[in-house]
């Protein structure tokens, strides 16, 4: 019975262990950690996002300041620039490009359109006139870059012997005997009789005249007059006419010279035989000036011949003088002009009391003036 018993527990440990090794164990129980609940609290209110403060763009007066100061002497810089340029590099127009040591000359050639006379070392431009070297003839540079000159034989001029002679306190010339002289206040006339057209003009001015101003962008070219340089400028007028003008100074007084310019060459030979006798005459005392004598005063003085003399002007008597005369009257104003319609005056009042003292006013300043006042003599 033992036996069996102990038979019965072993086969019991055995089925225990058999059954223990096919089931697979259970698996784990995962441990879950133990949950707290957060502790209760109130809520919290909810506020309104906070918007930072826009920042304002501080404005920088130092940056600006020097900006400002940049730009400046950037401009005062290319001011100084361009001013040595013009003074340094553009006087000719264009400037040269200094020649590379190792490049070849460039070329001399001058272009057509600025191409001149060369004479002496001297440039000349095309169509320019300019003194001989006998301070007489006159040569101009021409189209094919040959200076000719005139072949006048200045130490005897060929003039008729029956020309007349006109001469001022400023210059002399003479002139054809069938022509006719007009004085005119500043303006002196020469014409042929047969046509009063074909004139000839010799005005006295105080101030240069722009002879551009009678043509459409015409340059004057150098001319002699009386052996002094001037200009010359000949045009056509709105008349289809061909006009000359010639400007010369002596001191401070200006000559204008026009003339027409005609087909017929004997004319144009005349203009030329005419300008070819004048000369200025160094304020000299001309000689077709008048003698004026005034008993009254014991004085006696000379005006231009042509001229306007009177004492009583304030009544309108003037008479032109073309003689000597002796003027009795027992005015003591005397009245001088060159022409009834010019505003030119020339006015000398003596004094009864003290017969040798006067007084000048001038109205306008015409050069004969100082020469009247010059010849002035009190007995």
């Amino acid at each position: 019975m033992d036996q069996k018993q102990d038979y019965q527990k072993v086969l019991d440990d055995y089925a225990k262990l058999t059954s223990t090794e096919a089931s697979p164990p259970p698996p784990p129980t995962p441990i879950v950690p133990p949950t707290t609940s957060p502790p209760q609290s109130s809520p919290t209110p909810i506020l309104p996002a906070e918007v930072p403060p826009a920042i304002k763009p501080s404005f920088d007066i130092f940056k600006y300041t020097f900006i400002l100061s940049l730009l400046i002497f950037l401009g005062v810089l290319g001011t100084l620039g361009y001013n040595f340029y013009q003074q340094y590099l553009g006087k000719s127009g264009t400037s040269t490009p200094p020649p590379s040591p190792t490049s070849a000359p460039a070329s001399t050639a001058t272009p057509t359109s600025t191409a001149v006379c060369q004479l002496n070392d001297q440039s000349y431009h095309l169509g320019e006139s300019f003194p001989s070297a006998d301070g007489c003839n006159t040569c101009t540079c021409g189209p094919d870059l040959t200076i000719t000159c005139t072949e006048l034989d200045c130490s005897s001029p060929t003039i008729p012997p029956d020309w007349k002679t006109y001469e001022n306190n400023l210059f002399s010339l003479s002139y054809p005997s069938d022509w006719q002289e007009e004085n005119a206040g500043p303006d002196l006339t020469f014409f042929p009789k047969s046509d009063p057209s074909l004139r000839i003009y010799f005005s006295t001015k105080t101030n240069k005249t722009d002879l551009q101003k009678y043509s459409a962008g015409d340059i004057p070219i150098k001319t002699i007059i009386g052996g002094i340089s001037g200009e010359k400028l000949t045009y056509q007028t709105p008349f289809k006419e061909n006009q000359t003008y010639i400007q010369i100074k002596k001191g401070n007084i200006y000559l204008l010279i026009s003339h027409k310019d005609t087909s017929d060459s004997s004319y144009s030979k005349v203009y030329d035989q005419i300008l070819s006798t004048f000369k200025f005459t160094d304020n000299k005392e001309p000689i077709s000036w008048v003698t004026i004598s005034y008993p009254r005063y014991n004085v006696t003085f000379r005006i231009p011949k042509g001229w306007y003399f009177s004492n009583d002007a304030l009544n309108g008597n003037y008479q032109q003088m073309t003689k000597d005369a002796s003027i009795n009257s027992s005015y003591n104003l005397v009245f001088i002009t060159n022409d009834l319609k010019s505003e030119s005056l020339l006015t000398i009042s003596f004094e009864p009391s003290l017969p040798k003292k006067y007084e000048i006013t001038k109205k306008g300043n015409l050069p004969e003036f100082d020469q009247i006042l010059s010849s002035l003599k009190i007995l």
